[in-house]
């Protein structure tokens, strides 16, 4: 209240109230007063978390996590001398929380930000308990993909590290310099092919890295991938672990994506239609998703949109995209061939692995 000029949960009757106490995440104070630092954010919901247990143990850790979580990433912090006096442990006192610099899957929210001692750059994937979605189901995906993505490869953005604090769980990886996928895209629009080609490579090469340790990426989006420069030269890095089963997918989904009156999340549009009818993903699922991607790469817009679920796994299953030569004309007949292969509804009909994608697609 002190900071934001008013109480976390306001109601008009103690009822309302205790059920906001109970069930809401408070909005974050950021939201409220935005030249407070992102950092505030964090220590309230760990000081404002539903279980006790989950809180600060004292006053005076919550008093130290207030005056030490902002400092200078350039200080250099001596850490037995850290925990000694009690401060803060956690995300805020071993990284510097930076600016919001795009979404991530899920609905958590993507920061800059840096190592305290190490002060190398990082990017920290905050997501908060939410009452809209199943947070048990949704735990378990963050920790599947912390535990999934330690892949040395090129396009791979291994994560570094891993914590729950209070209502949130977060992920840390390599601070990857420039824009989303979704950001090239919507600026430049379509991707001629000799830009395009060395892009797939690089995608489904990663893919065949992924399957080789047996995780998947289905249901990767523009979202969660970036672009950046590696020797002069564009390098496409994506960071997810993908989804394995439709019970993981329905129960992490938004109430008005399940009720069929919006679609409120991004990743459907990318998800294999086997999933959304209640079967499991595998290897022909994922060679859907690079489908999509390489189509959105390819024409500036994805093969199969729709306002609400249901409309949206009708079109995919009609399998009926626009001629991606009419939008590309740089494409060569047999690279749009093997995207529309990619993208059939019957899972059979598409590649058996990435490795016979990247062949039909030249690479």
């Amino acid at each position: 209240e002190l900071l934001t000029g008013r109480v976390p949960f306001e109601g008009t009757d103690p009822m309302t109230i205790i059920t906001s106490h109970l069930t809401a995440p408070p909005p974050p104070a950021t939201s409220l007063r935005s030249n407070l630092p992102k950092w505030v954010d964090l220590v309230l919901d760990r000081a404002l978390a539903k279980r006790p247990e989950d809180r600060y143990p004292s006053v005076e850790a919550f008093g130290n996590a207030l005056q030490s979580a902002g400092g200078s990433a350039r200080t250099t912090v001596n850490l037995q001398a850290t925990a000694a006096a009690g401060a803060p442990s956690g995300l805020l006192a071993t990284y510097e929380l930076g600016d919001r610099i795009g979404s991530g899957r899920l609905g958590s929210d993507v920061y800059a930000g840096v190592h305290r001692v190490l002060g190398h750059a990082v990017a920290i994937r905050i997501l908060r308990r939410g009452p809209e979605r199943n947070w048990d189901a949704v735990r378990a995906r963050f920790l599947r993909e912390a535990r999934t993505l330690q892949v040395a490869h090129p396009s791979v953005i291994q994560v570094r590290d891993y914590g729950e604090e209070g209502d949130l769980v977060y992920l840390v990886t390599d601070f990857i310099a420039g824009p989303s996928l979704r950001e090239l895209l919507t600026a430049e629009g379509a991707l001629p092919w000799p830009r395009l080609r060395p892009l797939l490579v690089q995608l489904t090469d990663a893919a065949r890295a992924l399957h080789r340790r047996g995780g998947l990426l289905c249901g990767t989006s523009p979202e969660i991938i970036r672009i950046t420069r590696d020797d002069d030269e564009e390098r496409l890095m994506m960071s997810t672990a993908g989804i394995w089963r439709a019970q993981d997918l329905l129960s992490t989904m938004k109430d008005q994506t399940l009720r069929g009156t919006a679609l409120l999340d991004v990743e459907l549009r990318y998800v294999a239609p086997e999933l959304l009818t209640g079967r499991d993903g595998d290897v022909r699922a994922d060679i859907f998703t690079l489908g999509v991607l390489a189509y959105e790469m390819a024409a500036g817009q994805p093969p199969y949109d729709a306002p609400t679920m249901p409309a949206l796994l009708g079109v995919m299953l009609r399998g009926n995209p626009a001629d991606l030569r009419s939008v590309q004309p740089t494409l060569p007949e047999s690279a749009a061939a093997a995207i529309v292969r990619a993208l059939q509804p019957d899972p059979a009909a598409r590649f058996a692995t990435a490795r016979e994608l990247a062949q039909a697609l030249g690479g």
